[in-house]
């Protein structure tokens, strides 16, 4: 299992989501401890930078990881437009 690590803005983002998205991305940042490689978190490596992200719905999960140390780095929760910029 590998440590969840969320940055204040992605908590925060987090938080000011409608309780039903609350639950679908909490549920899928669960998943992405239990297992950072399952093919059901629709898991895309990203292109021109660094990281991963993760996509639920129409919302994005941006994060980095560091396998030797099993820690995952969530740095963005956003929209899918807006989270790339």
């Amino acid at each position: 299992m590998y440590e969840i690590i969320m940055r204040k803005k992605a908590l925060k983002k987090l938080r000011t989501l409608p309780e039903k998205q609350q639950v679908f991305i909490s549920q899928a940042i669960e998943f992405l401890a239990l297992d950072p490689d399952d093919d059901r978190l629709h898991i895309t490596k990203l292109g021109g930078r660094s990281g991963y992200r993760v996509r639920v719905g129409n919302w994005r999960i941006m994060y980095e990881r560091d396998d030797c140390l099993r820690i995952i780095s969530i740095d963005k929760i956003g929209p899918r437009g807006d989270v790339y910029k």
